[in-house]
């Protein structure tokens, strides 16, 4: 039981901010699968609680992974709504979401959602790119306009190009 506990001990420091900041733990966690695919086929209490550790380790990393998509979830929709703010903040948000995009290979088939997650967030922030260069292209034409009091363009155009500023931020981080 010695090797059990040493496979559970393992299994429970691993926690997904470690898994993104060091590439070899993707070696470790494909070997922790296999640990729990041979020793929890061999039958027994023991070997059974390697899978059970392994399979908790997966749950743990999930939640996690959930969580994270969920503040996502909640910054693209917040840009798209009132704006992008912080352009460098968000780019690296979703840098590193995108940079864990292998981990949909350890979660059950029917749980992945990492890619379509990212695929998502970018299409949303692409959205906001369209309406903001829309408004630009307004402000400009109102601005040219000399039927139409250019004060209130001027000051919107103002606004735009600051959050123009914060998208050139985030831009690296959207993928074509």
């Amino acid at each position: 039981a010695g090797l059990v506990d040493c496979f559970n001990d393992s299994v429970s420091t691993l926690e997904l901010e470690s898994l993104e900041r060091s590439p070899h733990h993707r070696t470790t966690l494909n070997q922790f699968r296999l640990a729990s695919e041979l020793f929890g086929s061999i039958g027994g209490e023991d070997w059974m609680r390697v899978r059970s550790d392994y399979n908790a380790l997966i749950e743990r990393i999930k939640a996690s992974l959930r969580t994270r998509s969920g503040e996502l979830d909640e910054m693209s929709f917040a840009a798209k709504q009132q704006g992008v703010r912080d352009g460098q903040r968000e780019a690296l948000m979703l840098d590193r979401f995108r940079s864990i995009h292998w981990l949909d290979g350890f979660l059950p088939q029917e749980d992945s959602f990492l890619q379509n997650s990212s695929i998502k967030f970018a299409r949303v922030y692409k959205d906001r790119i369209a309406i903001v260069r829309g408004k630009v292209f307004e402000a400009l034409q109102n601005i040219a306009d000399e039927s139409v009091d250019s004060g209130p363009a001027v000051q919107d155009l103002r606004i735009l190009l600051q959050e123009m500023e914060q998208i050139a931020l985030l831009a690296p981080a959207i993928p074509e």
